[in-house]
C-alpha cells in the first residue's frame, strides 16, 4: 500500500465522524483538542508565578512588621542603658530616661499599628499582646527596681523581642529565601544584625554600670569578654554574609558598603574601649557620658545598616514582585492571544455559514411582512455570497416604497421624545404637532391645541415689543432667541426661553416653523436661593468682624473695670458705677457672642452641659427676641439633665425653633419649651428616620401657631426650602438645627397639623455616668502666684496692657510685643531667663498668631502657647499639641480668667 493510500485510509474514519457532526460540533471538536493543552499549560506557568508572587509579598510583610520591631528594640536597649547608669548614681539621666519611655510609648503604638495590619498573617498577634504589656509593665516599675532587677528585667524582655523579630522572620519566608543575595540581607535583617545590637546594647548596660560605680567587677569583666567576642564573631559573619550579597547582586554596594564600613569601624573602636578601659585595666577609667556615647554611636550604626538593608531587601523584593508580574501578564497574554485567535477561527468558520443562512431567513420574514430595511453581506465570493446579492437587489426595490414613510415617523417620534416642549406650527402658525413634554408643561391635551395659534400660550405679561420683531426675525428664514412669560391651562405664569426656527420646503421657501419652550422657573428660583444666600454670607462676614473688634474692647472695659473692683473698697461710692460698667460689658459680651452665632464664627467646643441651665441662661434673650405678644414658658424636669455638645450649638438650635415659632404665630400665642430625660427600649420611627434605642436628653419645643402641612413637613429640612414671603426668610433655620443635631449624634422628629401648631422633640445622648464627676473649681484669690516669664503678643494696646498688668500683679515677669515680627526678635535676643509661656492673639496684620508661635517654639522649645481670639474663623493649628480647651483663651474675659487660664497651662502636662 502507498503512502498516499495509507494516509487516506487514516483519513476516512475522522471524515465520516466530521460528516456526522454539525456545524457547530465540529467548531467545538477541534475547539477542544487545541483549547485544552493550551489552557492546563498556561494555568500552570501561572500558578507557579503567583506561587513566586504569594511567598516574596509574605517576606515583604515580615520587613514592613520588622522595622517598628527593631526600633523598639533600640529603644528598650538604651532605656536599658540608661536605667542602669541612673540607678547606679548617675543622676544625668533622670530627664532623659522620661523622654526615652515616651519614644518607646510611641514605638509600641507603631508596632500596635502593624500588628493589626499584618499580625494574623504572620501569626504574631498572641505574642505581641504578652510582650506589649510587659513593656508597660517594665516602663511602669523601673524607677523602683535595683540595678541589678532592671538589667535582668531588660535582657528578659529584649530577648522576647529578639524572638518575635526571629519569629517574624521565619512566618514571612524571609529566613527561607532560596537566592543567595536576598538571603544574606534577609539573614542580617533577622538575625545577625539584631544578635549584634544586643550583645552591644548588653555591653553598653554593664559599661555604664562599671563607669558609675567605683567597685570591682570581676563579674562584669568576664561577662564583657564573652560579649566582646560574640559581638566580634557576629560582626565578622555579618561583613562575610554582605560579601557574597554583593557578588550576587553588585547593585547592592552603592546603597550599602560605605555604611557597613563605618558600622564596622564603629564596632571595632567601641570594643577596643571595652577592652582597654574595662577589662584590660586595673581600675574603670572612663565616664559615663563619654563611654555611653561612644557605645550609642556603634548599636546606632548597627541599626541605621539594619534600616538600610531593610530598604534595599525590600526594593530587592519589590522588583522582584515586579519581574514576576510581568512575566505572568506576559503569559496570560499570550495565553489570551492565543485562546482569542484559536476561538476567533472557530467561531469565524462556524458564523460564516450560520449568519449567512440566518440573514437569510431575517431577510424573508422581514420582505413578507413589510419591512425592507434588512440587509445581506456581500463579501464571500461562494455561492451564498452570490444568493446574498440577489436578494439585496430584490429587497431595495421593495424598500423605496416605505422610506419616506420610516422617515417621517422617526421624526415624529424624536420630536415626540424629546426633553423640551416643541410646537411645529405651519407658515400661518396654526399648531401641526406638539410633543408629550409641552402637554405636560402647559396642562393641554393634544386635541385641544391642534389647529389652534400659539397665542393660547399668551398671558399679557411679556413685553409687547417683543412679538414684532419675533415676526421680523423668523419671516427672514433666521432663528429666533428670546423670553417670554407663559400662560397654563390652569391660569398659572411661568417665564420661558422660546426659540423658533423656520423649515423651509424644496424649492427653499419657509414653510413651517418649530418652537421649542425651556421652563425657567427653577433656574429663576435657585438664582434666588444663590442671591439670599450670598446676603447672608456678606452679613454674616460682617457680623463676624464687628464681632472681632468688639470683644476687644469688651475685654478692655471688663478687665479694667474689674482692676478697679480690686481697689474700691465695699463702701465707696464709686463701686456701683463700676459694677454697672462691668455688668453692662458682659450684656455687650454676650450680645457679641450672638453675632458670632449668626456669623456661624463661634468655635465648637463640646463640653458637659446642663439643658435647663442654658436654656434658663437664654431666657431673656429669647424674650426679647419673640416679644411680648408670645407667651414663653418653660417646663423644667427639676434634676440636672446632662448631655455633651457645644453650648453655642446648643443655643443655636433654641434660637432657631424659637424664631420660627414666632413667625409661625404673627397675632400672638404660647411658646413652650420641655426637657425629660427619655429611655427607649426599642427603635422609634419617625417622618425623617429613625431614633436607636438608648438613653436621651429629650427637648421639647411646641408653638400655637399655624402648623405644617403634609407636603412642608416632607421638604421642611431641606436647605433654602421656606414657606415665608420672599425676604422674610433664607431657608436655613431648620436645615441648620438638622445639621447640628446630627453632628452631635442626636434626632429630631416634628408632630405638627395646619391649624395646630407645631411640636419638635429633639433627642440628644445624654451624658454617659462616668463624666458626672464634678470638676474642682479653683475659688477666686486662691490663684498661686505666678514665676518666670510670659511673652504677651497682643496688637491691641488695650488688651496687651490689660494682660501685661495683670500678669505681673500674680508675679509674673512680663515681656510685651505690638506685633509678631517685634515678638520673634525679642525671642532671638538674649533673656535674663528661660521664656516659659507665649501668650498670643490669634489674628494678627503681618503674621498669624499660630504662624508667630511656631517660629518662637523653634528658638524655645519648651515654651508652652496659649491663644486668645474674639474671632474663631482661625483655630490652633495642628502642630500645636494642647487641644483647643485647653490651649484657647476667648475674648472678652477678665483678669481672674486669664490667671486662671495661664496657670492651667502652665501647669497642664
Amino acid at each position: 500500500m502507498s503512502g498516499e493510500a495509507a494516509m487516506r485510509s487514516l483519513q476516512r474514519p475522522a471524515a465520516l465522524l466530521l460528516g456526522r457532526m454539525k456545524y457547530k460540533q465540529k467548531a467545538i471538536l477541534l475547539g477542544v483538542v487545541v483549547l485544552i493543552p493550551l489552557i492546563v499549560t498556561t494555568s500552570f506557568l501561572i500558578s507557579d508565578i503567583y506561587e513566586r508572587i504569594t511567598f516574596v509579598r509574605q517576606e515583604r510583610m515580615g520587613i514592613e512588621y520588622g522595622r517598628p520591631l527593631m526600633q523598639l528594640l533600640q529603644d528598650m536597649q538604651q532605656h536599658r542603658a540608661m536605667s542602669v547608669a541612673l540607678q547606679g548614681g548617675d543622676a544625668s539621666f533622670k530627664d532623659r530616661l522620661s523622654a526615652q519611655q515616651a519614644r518607646i510609648a510611641d514605638d509600641v503604638a507603631a508596632v500596635d499599628s502593624a500588628d493589626r495590619r499584618l499580625g494574623p498573617r504572620l501569626r504574631t498577634t498572641g505574642r505581641w499582646d504578652i510582650l506589649r504589656k510587659r513593656v508597660r509593665a517594665l516602663n511602669a516599675q523601673v524607677r523602683s527596681m535595683d540595678a541589678r532587677r532592671t538589667l535582668d528585667a531588660h535582657n528578659a524582655l529584649i530577648a522576647e523581642i529578639l524572638s518575635l523579630v526571629i519569629h517574624v522572620g521565619n512566618t514571612s519566608n524571609l529566613i527561607l529565601d532560596p537566592r543567595l543575595d536576598s538571603y544574606h540581607l534577609s539573614n542580617a535583617i533577622i538575625t545577625l544584625l539584631p544578635a549584634l545590637s544586643e550583645y552591644m546594647g548588653q555591653e553598653r548596660a554593664i559599661g555604664a554600670a562599671m563607669a558609675v560605680s567605683s567597685r570591682e567587677f570581676s563579674t562584669e569583666r568576664s561577662k564583657l569578654i564573652v560579649l566582646r567576642g560574640k559581638a566580634l564573631a557576629i560582626a565578622d559573619m555579618n561583613a562575610k554574609g554582605f560579601d557574597v550579597a554583593f557578588q550576587e547582586r553588585p547593585s547592592l554596594q552603592s546603597g550599602l558598603v560605605r555604611p557597613l564600613d563605618h558600622c564596622h569601624g564603629a564596632v571595632h573602636v567601641f570594643q577596643e574601649v571595652i577592652r582597654e578601659k574595662l577589662i584590660g585595666a586595673d581600675r574603670v577609667d572612663i565616664k559615663v557620658p563619654e563611654y555611653y556615647r561612644i557605645a550609642t554611636e556603634a548599636i546606632d550604626t548597627v541599626f541605621a545598616v539594619y534600616r538600610l538593608t531593610a530598604r534595599e531587601l525590600d526594593a530587592v523584593l519589590a522588583a522582584r514582585i515586579a519581574e514576576d508580574i510581568h512575566k505572568g501578564g506576559l503569559a496570560a497574554a499570550i495565553a489570551l492571544l492565543a485562546l482569542g485567535a484559536a476561538i476567533w477561527f472557530f467561531v469565524v468558520v462556524h458564523m460564516s455559514i450560520k449568519s449567512a443562512i440566518s440573514d437569510m431567513i431575517r431577510l424573508a420574514e422581514g420582505l413578507a411582512a413589510g419591512d425592507s430595511g434588512v440587509r445581506l453581506e456581500t463579501a464571500s465570493r461562494d455561492e451564498l455570497g452570490d444568493l446574498a446579492r440577489h436578494l439585496n437587489r430584490m429587497a431595495v426595490q421593495i424598500g423605496q416604497q416605505f422610506k419616506a414613510h420610516e422617515f417621517i415617523k422617526l421624526q415624529a417620534a424624536a420630536l415626540d421624545a424629546a426633553g423640551e416642549a416643541i410646537v411645529v406650527t405651519d407658515r400661518d402658525g396654526s399648531i401641526l404637532f406638539v410633543n408629550n413634554a409641552f402637554c405636560r408643561q402647559n396642562g393641554y391635551t393634544v386635541a385641544e391645541v391642534v389647529g389652534k395659534n400659539p397665542r393660547i400660550l399668551r398671558s399679557g405679561l411679556t413685553d409687547g415689543r417683543i412679538y414684532p420683531k419675533l415676526w421680523e426675525t423668523i419671516l427672514s428664514g433666521a432663528v429666533w432667541n428670546g423670553e417670554v412669560v407663559n400662560r397654563r391651562c390652569d391660569g398659572s405664569t411661568y417665564a420661558a426661553a422660546l426659540t423658533i426656527a423656520p423649515v423651509r420646503d424644496a424649492q427653499g421657501r419657509v414653510s413651517h416653523y418649530i418652537a421649542a419652550h425651556h421652563d425657567l422657573t427653577e433656574r429663576r428660583k435657585a438664582e434666588a436661593q444663590l442671591l439670599q444666600a450670598q446676603k447672608m454670607e456678606t452679613v454674616g462676614r460682617l457680623a463676624g468682624g464687628v464681632a472681632h473688634d468688639f470683644n476687644n474692647l469688651l475685654t478692655a472695659i471688663a478687665g479694667y473695670s474689674s482692676f478697679l473692683l480690686q481697689n474700691l473698697k465695699s463702701d465707696d461710692p464709686n463701686r456701683a458705677d463700676v459694677l454697672e460698667i462691668k455688668a453692662v460689658g458682659e450684656r455687650a459680651a454676650a450680645l457679641t457672642k450672638q453675632l458670632l452665632i449668626f456669623s456661624r464664627k463661634q468655635m465648637f467646643l463640646p463640653q458637659r452641659l446642663d439643658i435647663d441651665g442654658v436654656v434658663g441662661e437664654m431666657h431673656q434673650m429669647l424674650r426679647r427676641i419673640i416679644g411680648e405678644h408670645i407667651d414663653l414658658v418653660f417646663m423644667s424636669h427639676g434634676q440636672p439633665l446632662a448631655m455633651k455638645m457645644d453650648k453655642g450649638q446648643f443655643e443655636q438650635i433654641i434660637l432657631n425653633l424659637a424664631v420660627n415659632a414666632r413667625d409661625a404665630m404673627p397675632q400672638g400665642g404660647r411658646i413652650v419649651v420641655e426637657s425629660a430625660p427619655i429611655e427607649l427600649k426599642e427603635a422609634r420611627s419617625h417622618r425623617h428616620g429613625k431614633v436607636p434605642p438608648g438613653s436621651y436628653v429629650l427637648l421639647s419645643v411646641r408653638d400655637t401657631g399655624c402648623g405644617m402641612s403634609e407636603e412642608v413637613q416632607t421638604h421642611l429640612f431641606e436647605p433654602f426650602f421656606t414657606t415665608k414671603e420672599p425676604g422674610k426668610g433664607t431657608g436655613l433655620g431648620l436645615s441648620t438645627v438638622y445639621g447640628i443635631i446630627e453632628q452631635n449624634r442626636g434626632f429630631i422628629e416634628v408632630d405638627s397639623e395646619p391649624g395646630r401648631g407645631t411640636a419638635f422633640k429633639i433627642y440628644l445622648p445624654k451624658a454617659p455616668d462616668e463624666d458626672e464627676r464634678p470638676q474642682a473649681v479653683v475659688p477666686k484669690g486662691t490663684l498661686p502666684a505666678g514665676a518666670g516669664t510670659v511673652l504677651v503678643l497682643e496688637d491691641d494696646p488695650s488688651v496687651r496692657e490689660l494682660a501685661r498688668r495683670a500678669l505681673a500683679q500674680n508675679g509674673f515677669t512680663v515681656l510685651v510685643a505690638a506685633d509678631p515680627l517685634e515678638a520673634v526678635s525679642i525671642c532671638e535676643g538674649l533673656l535674663k531667663e528661660p521664656l516659659r509661656l507665649l501668650l498670643t492673639d490669634m489674628v494678627m496684620s503681618k503674621m498669624s498668631g499660630p504662624e508667630a508661635a511656631l517660629r518662637i517654639q523653634a528658638l524655645h522649645p519648651e515654651i508652652k502657647i496659649l491663644y486668645m481670639s474674639g474671632y474663631t474663623e482661625q483655630v490652633v493649628p495642628p502642630q500645636s499639641h494642647s487641644p483647643m480647651a485647653e490651649a484657647f483663651l476667648m475674648k472678652p474675659f477678665t483678669p481672674d480668667v486669664l490667671l486662671d487660664k495661664v496657670h492651667a497651662t502652665l501647669t497642664a502636662s
